[in-house]
């Protein structure tokens, strides 16, 4: 009886060695990992940042780890700091990190600020050349926490606040500027000053006098009421100064009432150069700074008539 013929067939040869390390799921893994290829979500934000800015001016540096932050990817962000790294892509600005812890806390994203944190790349890349130390790296994070926090949605204001607070020694957080907490809401100051942190930006009288010529009502009475050590809270006449020349007339009678700092010529010159009449009117009969040429040069100069025959008829200064 003859042999079946798939016994007198020669045995199949050994599949060929990439064969067998590419189908070796551990193997090709670790392949990879030696390979400066783009992974294909890389590619798909490559193309999604393409389509949204076609036609737009934009800036090159840093455009794609700032997407991935905007849109809190942390995971295409570490592929994108990783392809950063290799030869072939080290030099292409648009994978460049710097900006990238600001862009963070600009938009809110906590998950990737912990995860720059993590990978030691906390201003690594926005301040490059200089020695950071833990306080010029707290305050300058907490700077910017508290700038941008009025920007964010009611339930991130404080989340990264509380984080930078968190992560760094009171110490480290004592020089926050006058104008970043001068931006900020009144639940961040109030979080603040029960840490007593940024006692520096609270200590300097440029914040009362930036938050009343934003016109910040409130935030001007919780930073002025009085505090349990005694100290008098410290502005100068800029604040009322600043308040008149953007008309925020409810805020000039605060001062006049509950402070001695008092104003200058500039009060009522630069309300007359904005056209705002009830200030000007306050101010010329409740206080004895009086102004300038200024104020009507400079409501001639704005078109503001009706201010020009006031200051003709009840000032003496004139015009030039």
């Amino acid at each position: 009886m003859a042999p079946p013929a798939a016994a007198l067939a020669p045995p199949s040869p050994p599949p060929p060695a990439a064969t067998l390390v590419l189908t070796n799921r551990s193997l090709f893994r670790l392949v990879m990992d030696f390979v400066d290829g783009v992974p294909g979500f890389v590619v798909a934000l490559v193309t999604d940042f393409e389509r949204a800015h076609r036609g737009v001016p934009w800036s090159a540096t840093g455009a794609l780890p700032r997407s991935a932050i905007q849109h809190g990817d942390v995971e295409t962000l570490r592929h994108l700091r990783r392809l950063s790294t290799t030869k072939r892509f080290q030099a292409r600005p648009e994978l460049a990190f710097d900006g990238a812890t600001r862009c963070a806390i600009q938009f809110g994203q906590l998950a990737v600020l912990e995860y720059l944190g993590d990978t030691g790349m906390l201003l690594g890349d926005d301040n490059s050349g200089e020695n950071l130390t833990s306080r010029t790296v707290g305050g300058t994070l907490m700077g910017w926490a508290v700038r941008y926090s009025e920007a964010l949605k009611s339930p991130l204001k404080l989340e990264i606040v509380q984080w930078v607070a968190d992560k760094y020694s009171r110490s480290a957080l004592r020089d926050v500027k006058a104008e970043d907490l001068s931006r900020a809401g009144i639940p961040v100051l109030r979080f603040l000053k029960e840490r007593r942190l940024a006692t520096s930006g609270f200590e300097d009288p440029r914040l009362v006098d930036l938050v009343a010529t934003m016109g910040k009502m409130e935030t001007l009475t919780f930073l002025l009421e009085p505090r349990e050590e005694g100290r008098r809270v410290k502005c100068t006449s800029d604040a009322m100064d600043g308040a008149a020349a953007n008309g925020h007339l409810e805020i000039v009678w605060y001062l006049h009432t509950q402070r001695t700092e008092g104003c200058t010529v500039a009060a009522m010159d630069g309300a007359a150069r904005n056209g705002h009449m009830e200030v000007v009117q306050f101010l010329h009969s409740e206080r004895k700074e009086g102004c300038t040429v200024a104020a009507m040069d400079g409501a001639a100069r704005n078109g503001h008539l009706e201010m020009v025959k006031f200051l003709h008829t009840n000032r003496t200064e004139g015009c030039t």
